[in-house]
């Protein structure tokens, strides 16, 4: 390994592994991770992830919304995201979303009427999200995060069972997973002979982990 063979997103490493049956290892250095990771749990592939040496990795489930697509309502007191929040979440047994200012979770509220300092609501037939702060509030001076996926590693189909999968030293948050169905947590270890080693969830709705799918998993 050395940093000629470092590339800028998980998703590219792992659309980088060739398939086959010897195992390759991506290392993630220190920051934070976003995105689908679409190859992730893919048949044709034995890889496994793991945090470089002293590194924080966090694999996050959200994405920034930029502070330019914010507008202040005069009219109805709070701010609005003017973009499109279409999430990939299911919202089934209940409020899944998760917003971040700063990093400090807000609360979500059932309605408009309901927001205050510290709130958001989110109205998912007009794809909007509202924010309960003042006029007074700097949105520029903040960094506003949303959780926009459910859950890592792939879905509870054959073609995502493979042996010897591995996550090692990594944190995983700002993930909406559900409560049931195939969003059911956030981290779903499907497969032989996998490994859950020094692995946290953190700051995420539902489920952490799923091993029901899973034999002869290792947790550490």
């Amino acid at each position: 390994f050395s940093m000629d063979d470092a590339v800028q997103s998980l998703d590219v490493a792992v659309k980088k592994v060739n398939s086959g049956t010897v195992p390759r290892t991506i290392v993630l250095a220190d920051g934070n991770y976003r995105g689908g990771h679409p190859a992730i749990g893919s048949s044709s592939k034995v890889l496994g992830i793991q945090s470089f040496p002293g590194a924080s990795v966090w694999i996050k489930g959200s994405d920034v919304l930029p502070s330019n697509a914010w507008y202040y309502s005069d009219v109805e007191g709070f701010w609005v995201y003017s973009g499109t929040y279409v999430p990939s979440v299911d919202r089934s047994s209940g409020n899944v979303d998760q917003l971040f200012v700063d990093g400090v979770p807000y609360r979500q509220v059932d309605s408009l009427s309901l927001l205050s300092p510290g709130t958001f609501y989110v109205d998912p037939k007009l794809y909007r999200v509202y924010l309960g702060e003042s006029s007074s509030w700097s949105i520029d001076d903040h960094m506003i995060e949303v959780s926009m996926r459910a859950y890592v590693l792939g879905s509870n189909t054959a073609s995502n069972t493979k042996t010897g999968f591995f996550y090692k030293g990594e944190g995983f948050t700002h993930w909406a997973s559900d409560l049931s169905g195939p969003s059911r947590a956030v981290v779903k270890m499907n497969g032989q002979g996998q490994v859950l080693q020094n692995v946290v969830v953190a700051y995420s709705s539902g489920n952490a982990i799923d091993v029901s799918n899973s034999t002869n998993l290792q947790m550490s």
